[in-house]
């Protein structure tokens, strides 16, 4: 081994060094050199390393350093030695090797020959002492080694074989179970992993009934069997089993096993009982069967109402008659009780229960009869409501759905829909139904909205039947008020009214009554109780009243008329006046009539008639004739003149002129005002026509002749053409010709040739005729007349 040294620079200048080693002065030198190499010392040895350095002043000493030298392959052999501790430990213990060479550290190797085993063991403990190797198999051949090794490499010993001693059996496994049913179990079971010993194995079975029971043996001593049969026991139990296994080296005994029989069908099922009773409700109880014989996986309640209980059989109890009620109810295994909800009360019931395992199923008996208790009747009926009157109503109904007990008592209740207020109208025996009642109470008022129901009184309480809404027959409004009245003009009345306090019905027409005027007015709003009443006679008296009908649900009720109130029109100007009759009676004379206005509008009628000449064709007269106005001129034409004042109703306008055209206007008062009426025009009669016209005739040809005639002045005629009649006569031929005043000419044809013929005219002025005018005409020769009458020339 080599140690090298590198010195450090001190302070000063060195003279020499002194190396020690192991407490010896190794070198001491005074040359420059700082390295020294130390040879021929052992592997892995321990040594202590000092430097002296010294100057011209003295000499110092460095701190002690300790150092190894390198490891190399330990060198030497290991003695191992080894004995049996027992057949599953041994105790081993080595000798480290001459030339350890480092830091050796130890493992000890083992192997069973059979490959089963093998195993390391840190042997790192002190060389020289006892080691302890647990976890072997009996019987066994172990081969036994120990290995020491530093960092350069190992060293290991020699093999030490030994063998276990025997043991009892190991690896022993619980039984098998093959098979089971509700009576017997088969069991199996297999060989020890390991006999750990020579010979044969014997084998044994033990039972117990429990943990705790005492042990019982089925089976001792054998060899070579493998299974066995048990027998006789109850089904659905636990059983507890375990093998044992030995030769002559000791037993062992395997884990107790727990096995259970297979389930079979529960024994005998106890009879239900009736744990509590309710009106819908019933509690029933029952005990788990003494034998369940497995897991109860659930029981089945019966619930009958009526049934033949001769038989208890399962199959007999689910094939009941088609009449029969029954309610079948499963719950689980662990259940000993059950409510049954929804029962009806106080009916009769009996109870049967059912339990099953997955194997099967046992049924119990039939319990004695139970009732349930009293309720309220359900399902009271709506009465069926009839108003037969406006203060009467009929109520019939029938039976109740169920009555839940004996019935004592009808009630029927009554309230006015909207209100809280709820009136007994009358109690009833519970007479079996139909029943009808009518209520014809001073309480009822005419459509009026009630509700009724019906109370059923049992001993268990009341049972109430819904609200049956209904309204009473309609009748006469009551309590109608006279109208207010408004007088707002000579035509117009305002008329308002109240709604009847008390209307009976649904007021469907108001009507307004004026004497004989009627005014339908169909409304609800209340802001509609008015209406302004027109076209009405003006200063008139009116009786007003309002006539409210009612009516409901189809029905009429009927109608009432106010008291009237007295109203009067405001007077206004006359009305209505009629046209002015005139009558020309002479050439000087107009008789003018008249009617009363017809509607005069106010007090104190009187009349004015104006006149005023529009015409006059004949001018002044020159000789006036007896009754004409001498002093009559065309100054006053187009000027009115009253004419008459006064409550007369005719006027005889007299001393006018001759075939004159006047116009008059009638103007009629009252206290009010005055009104005019329309403008009529007349003329007086012509006057007596001072001359005839001139006439003249010539012929035309053999059967026609021409008539001339001119038409006479005014002052000839004293008045206007209005016809002209032309005659012409001869021998066996006369005839008349009346022609307008726009005629002046006339062709008279089919007349006789060669025959004279005498034409007369006069004129007519509507009053008076002119004297004929006589002239005479020979119509022409003509040809002779054939027999088809045409002429021959």
């Amino acid at each position: 081994m080599k140690i090298v040294t590198v010195f450090v620079d001190l302070s000063g200048v060195i003279t020499s060094y002194a190396l020690w080693l192991d407490g010896t002065l190794f070198l001491n030198t005074s040359s420059s050199e700082r390295l020294s190499v130390v040879e021929g010392l052992s592997p892995w040895s321990q040594h202590v390393l000092r430097l002296e350095a010294c100057t011209a002043q003295g000499c110092g000493k460095g701190p002690l350093t300790e150092v190894h030298t390198l490891e190399m392959a330990p060198e030497g052999p290991i003695l191992l030695e080894l004995t049996n501790h027992s057949s599953r430990s041994v105790r081993v213990r080595w000798t480290a090797p001459t030339r350890p060479n480092g830091n050796i550290t130890y493992t000890l190797f083992y192997k069973n020959k059979d490959h089963v085993g093998d195993g390391v063991v840190d042997g790192n403990a002190v060389v020289g002492s006892w080691l302890t190797v647990s976890d072997l198999e009996p019987y066994s051949n172990y081969n036994f080694w120990i290995k020491g090794c530093n960092s350069q490499g190992c060293v290991q010993s020699l093999p030490f074989n030994t063998t276990t001693p025997p043991a009892a059996p190991d690896g022993l496994a619980p039984p098998q179970l093959v098979s089971a049913t509700s009576s017997s179990l088969n069991l199996s079971w297999s060989a020890p992993e390991r006999s750990n010993g020579p010979g044969p194995l014997q084998y044994g079975l033990q039972m117990r009934t429990s943990l705790q029971a005492s042990v019982l043996k089925l089976l001792e001593n054998a060899s070579d069997t493998f299974s066995f049969h048990v027998d006789d026991l109850k089904p659905y139990k636990d059983y507890v089993f375990r093998i044992t296994v030995s030769h002559l080296y000791g037993q062992t005994n395997g884990p107790w096993t727990t096995f259970q029989t297979a389930e079979d069908k529960p024994g005998t099922v106890n009879l239900p009982t009736v744990q509590g009773l309710y009106p819908r409700s019933a509690v029933l109880t029952w005990a788990t069967p003494l034998e369940p014989n497995g897991i109860i996986m659930n029981y089945t309640l019966y619930l009958y109402t009526s049934f033949d209980t001769s038989s208890t059989d399962l199959t007999s109890v689910l094939s009941l008659h088609e009449n029969s009620s029954i309610v079948i109810v499963t719950v689980h295994g662990n259940s000993t009780s059950y409510t049954f909800h929804g029962l009806l009360p106080y009916t009769n019931y009996r109870i049967q229960v059912k339990a099953c395992t997955v194997v099967g199923c046992n049924i119990s008996g039939i319990s004695s009869s139970f009732r349930t208790l009293p309720a309220p009747a359900e399902g009271v009926p709506a009465p069926h409501v009839v108003s037969t009157t406006p203060t009467s109503v009929l109520l019939s109904w029938g039976a109740p759905k169920r009555r839940n007990g004996p019935l004592e008592r009808w009630t029927i209740e009554r309230s006015i829909v909207g209100t809280n207020q709820i009136s007994t109208v009358v109690h009833l025996s519970p007479n079996p139904p139909p029943l009808s009642f009518l209520d014809s109470s001073s309480a009822l008022s005419p459509w009026t909205r009630y509700q009724y129901r019906l109370v059923l009184q049992n001993q268990a309480g009341r049972a109430t039947g819904p609200w049956v809404n209904m309204t009473t027959r309609p009748s006469r409004p009551a309590g109608l008020t006279p109208p207010r009245v408004s007088v707002l003009g000579p035509e117009l009345l305002q008329v308002s009214w109240l709604p009847p306090l008390i209307p009976n019905g649904e007021i469907h027409r108001y009507e307004i009554r004026l004497q004989d005027l009627r005014i339908v007015h169909d409304t609800n709003n209340a802001s509609d109780y008015n209406i302004t009443v027109t076209e009405l006679i003006p200063f008139t008296h009116y009786n007003v009243s309002v006539l409210a009908c009612s009516t409901g649900g189809g029905v009429v009720g009927g109608c009432t008329e106010s008291l009237p109130t007295l109203a009067t029109t405001l007077p206004t100007v006359p009305q209505g006046l009629a046209p002015l009759n005139i009558v020309p009676v002479t050439e000087s004379f107009l008789a003018i009539s008249w009617q009363p206005p017809k509607r005069p509008n106010g007090p104190n009628i009187r009349y004015t008639l104006l006149r005023r000449k529009t015409l006059q064709p004949l001018g002044l007269p020159t000789n006036p004739t007896q009754g004409e106005a001498p002093h009559s001129s065309t100054e006053d034409l187009h000027h009115w003149f009253h004419v008459y004042s006064g409550t007369k109703l005719f006027y005889q306008d007299k001393g006018l002129s001759r075939f004159t055209q006047y116009q008059y206007q009638l103007w009629v008062y009252n206290d009010v005002g005055n009104s005019s009426g329309a403008i009529f025009t007349a003329t007086t009669m012509a006057g007596i026509p001072r001359y005839p016209p001139s006439l003249s005739a010539f012929p035309i040809n053999h059967t026609t002749i021409y008539i001339n005639w001119t038409q006479p002045s005014l002052q000839n005629l004293q008045g206007e053409v209005e016809s002209y009649f032309v005659e012409v006569n001869s021998k066996g031929f006369s005839e008349m010709y009346i022609f307008p005043a726009n005629i002046t000419s006339a062709v008279i044809n089919d007349l006789w040739p060669s025959t004279m013929y005498s034409v007369s005219l006069h004129v007519s002025n509507g009053a008076h005729n002119t004297t004929k005018a006589m002239v005479n005409t020979t119509t022409e020769d003509g040809g002779t007349v054939c027999g088809n009458g045409d002429s021959v020339y």
